[in-house]
């Protein structure tokens, strides 16, 4: 894996970009202690695979899933108190 100081990346940053593409990703350290990577767009895409947002993840999921064929209600009929609480006053 590549190394490179924070002064390095800040001096040759288009000639470290084009290693990156290359080779995939580099280290940036200050004072010899790692601090960043960098990644290029290929790495990053195959860290992340297809991840989508999570409202779209549920969204899709939705439209997938017929939710009355799941027999929820059978499910979690103890999980939850069925009395009415503690009484308060305001």
């Amino acid at each position: 894996m590549r190394q490179y100081s924070i002064t390095e990346a800040r001096n040759n940053f288009p000639q470290i970009v084009r290693s990156v593409e290359k080779d995939g990703f580099a280290e940036l350290t200050r004072r010899g202690r790692p601090v960043a990577f960098l990644l290029s767009v290929d790495e990053f895409k195959r860290i992340i695979g297809d991840r989508r947002d999570l409202w779209e993840g549920i969204m899709e999921f939705r439209k997938s899933t017929e939710l009355a064929d799941f027999d929820i209600d059978t499910v979690y009929a103890n999980v939850r108190d069925q009395s009415s609480g503690r009484e308060f006053a305001l």
